[in-house]
């Protein structure tokens, strides 16, 4: 099949939408919700966007649902930025969204056209708040790759695109953010085609740079 994985949307609409627009384009078979959706200034219209898909949607928690989850009722103008920002948006979730982002699986595994089984999660396949990165020694990286049986594994959670290969056969790939929470960031789009940011084998990341959404506007911290 093929599967568009949007990672790290932060609560930017405006991002989200041109990430979609990409996604009716591409005519994909489903879409792959990587975590870190709501926790940014528009909450409660991500949700509700997605909620709308005419799409199967999979979705993986990331560690911002669990953070933000856990500041439900917390007053954010005693917190730091970075809780005071989740703080607010789970105030503007109404239950059922609420309920939406509780309790998510870790991973997910598809089977997509040109790769096989893909197994998507947000930070690492053992954790969602672990960061792969350029300069993960490949020993790290296979502690956190141990046990996982599929080849291709697809991540966020650092909000920077990177493709590395071949740790004890398998391949790990850390897309870029949909939104973040201080602007607008490459997204995560994946298709077995040729296109922007191809690694190589057709399975494609692009880049949409969007205004980030005003969170002083809404009423944001």
């Amino acid at each position: 099949m093929r599967v568009a994985a949007l990672y790290d949307i932060h609560g930017n609409l405006p991002a989200l939408d041109a990430v979609l627009a990409d996604v009716a384009r591409e005519r994909v078979d489903a879409v792959v919700v990587g975590g870190d959706v709501a926790g940014g200034p528009m909450p409660a219209e991500v949700l509700e966007r997605l909620a709308a898909l005419e799409l199967p949607a999979h979705w993986i928690e990331g560690n911002g649902e669990r953070e933000m989850l856990a500041l439900e009722g917390a007053d954010p103008a005693g917190l730091d930025p970075y809780p005071a920002i989740e703080a607010w948006a789970v105030a503007r979730l109404d239950d059922a969204q609420k309920e939406r982002l509780r309790g998510l699986p870790p991973t997910v595994t598809l089977d997509v056209d040109g790769l096989g089984p893909v197994l998507f999660c947000h930070g690492s396949p053992r954790s969602d708040e672990e960061f792969i990165t350029p300069f993960t020694a490949d020993e790290r990286l296979a502690e956190m790759l141990a046990g996982v049986a599929e080849a291709t594994v697809l991540g966020g959670h650092t909000h920077r695109r990177l493709d590395r290969n071949a740790v004890r056969g398998r391949r790990g790939r850390v897309l870029g953010a949909a939104g973040s929470r201080r602007r607008a960031a490459p997204h995560g789009l994946r298709h077995p085609r040729g296109g922007g940011g191809d690694p190589g084998d057709g399975h494609a990341a692009r880049r949409r740079d969007v205004p980030p959404p005003d969170a002083a506007r809404a009423g944001g911290p």
